[in-house]
């Protein structure tokens, strides 16, 4: 049985229907708005931090939320509320860095709400929300499409190279400013500076935005050609001695390179993107926008069909192994079920399995599980890069150990070996 498709969404933190911000939030000031998407952001006020009050409250009907924004040090006993439940401490101690911070397991398709407080030092930009394509949240809010999804973005040309996690696609938003370390959208970017190099994507809707990093920290020009459905909008892009970016060594992340005429009406349309012109300011491509007008012809990948199946990871605590959950390291057929150990184990979950629901959650455990199941003993440590995400049940007392994440892939990061499904 093939799994219901999906599309991803983005929401900004202006969106008032999705954030509910306390009017004590403020605007984060380490670096230029410029660098957030859509030029906000929201960070607890002096008021806020470190308390019990509320710093959001974020309403989304999907199955899963991530969120993007600024971590400027470990996150310890953030206190968060699922759908009313009772509270769970969330901890992260991940890189210190613009991008992914915060990821909830897949959840039961539908409305859900998400209520963060006892909040440092965080700023939250957009979320990305995983919605089902039938879903009517799918036809309001933008889809985003990485730069990673050759499906739908279709390259051109010889020079791109293609900057994941680990070959550097990380970057500092101020050079001589250390502490703004930031990533991009999904830890990838595509780059060239080859002239006659491009892409191809096809849409249905309107309102689309090509994002991407521009680089100030150099003297530069760069220009680029848009032709949508054959109608061509040529673009010039430089830096000079004299901009303000350029004296504040700034690279800036969520770049809009191009964005469609405001009055275009929703159709089909076939953009082709092409370097004309390049002298040391790199074309570099992070993720698509756009707002869909028929969910039913979205581009092929960026809906989950049920083909093969892709993996996501987790750090849960207290795992005990459910009937329908492989004893091998790194597989699993179904979803798990959760105990109050106090250990942590990484587990790996394919994006079609059965969605996690909270009634799966016992409300209290009169046995414990072994601390850590043999088969899981030689989990390999994992490098500071690689983003934590954390989950506890409610009726953990205390923060369980901490360990890495797996990659999304399933695999270990770089450095690391694994067990495959097949050994």
């Amino acid at each position: 049985m093939s799994a219901t498709p999906q599309v991803s969404l983005i929401i900004d933190d202006t969106v008032k229907s999705h954030f509910e911000f306390p009017s004590s939030t403020v605007a984060p000031s380490f670096v230029p708005l410029s660098v957030f998407y859509g030029s906000s952001a929201e960070m607890p006020g002096p008021s806020l931090e470190g308390t019990t009050a509320t710093f959001v409250n974020i309403l989304f009907d999907g199955t899963s939320i991530m969120l993007y924004g600024n971590v400027s040090q470990q996150i310890e006993n953030m206190s968060m509320i699922v759908d009313g439940a009772n509270p769970i401490p969330f901890n992260y101690d991940g890189p210190r860095r613009y991008g992914l911070f915060f990821e909830l397991p897949t959840l039961a398709a539908g409305p859900h709400n998400v209520t963060l407080s006892n909040v440092t030092d965080v700023s939250i930009d957009f979320a990305v929300i995983s919605a089902n394509l039938s879903a009517g949240i799918a036809s309001q809010l933008p889809i985003i499409i990485d730069d990673s999804d050759q499906t739908d973005i279709i390259y051109t040309g010889q020079g791109w190279t293609s900057l994941t996690e680990g070959e550097q696609s990380n970057f500092l938003v101020l050079n001589s400013q250390p502490g703004t370390d930031a990533t991009p959208y999904n830890d990838s970017v595509h780059t060239t500076s080859g002239i006659g190099d491009g892409f191809n994507f096809t849409f249905i809707g309107n309102d689309l935005t090509i994002y991407g990093i521009m680089n100030w920290t150099a003297i530069g020009s760069l220009s680029l050609r848009f032709a949508l459905n054959g109608s061509s909008d040529d673009q010039d892009y430089a830096v000079v001695v004299d901009d303000v970016q350029f004296s504040q060594g700034l690279t800036q992340p969520n770049f809009p390179w191009y964005q469609t005429p405001s009055n275009l009406a929703a159709g089909q349309y076939t953009l082709v993107v092409e370097v004309l012109q390049c002298q040391n300011l790199p074309f570099t491509v992070d993720y698509i926008t756009y707002l869909p007008s028929s969910l039913s012809s979205i581009p092929g990948s960026s809906v989950s069909t049920g083909g093969p199946s892709s993996t996501k990871s987790f750090i849960v605590a207290g795992i005990r192994e459910h009937p329908n959950f492989s004893s091998k390291k790194g597989c699993s057929k179904s979803h798990l079920d959760y105990t109050s150990a106090i250990s942590t184990i990484v587990f790996v979950r394919t994006l079609g399995d059965a969605p996690l629901n909270r009634s799966e959650l016992p409300a209290t455990i009169s046995t414990l599980p072994p601390r850590v199941p043999a088969h899981e003993s030689s989990i390999p440590s994992m490098p500071q890069s690689v983003v934590s995400r954390y989950i506890f049940p409610s009726n953990v007392s205390e923060p369980p150990k901490l360990v890495r994440a797996w990659r999304g892939d399933g695999s270990a990061s770089s450095g690391t070996t694994t067990t495959s499904c097949d050994s």
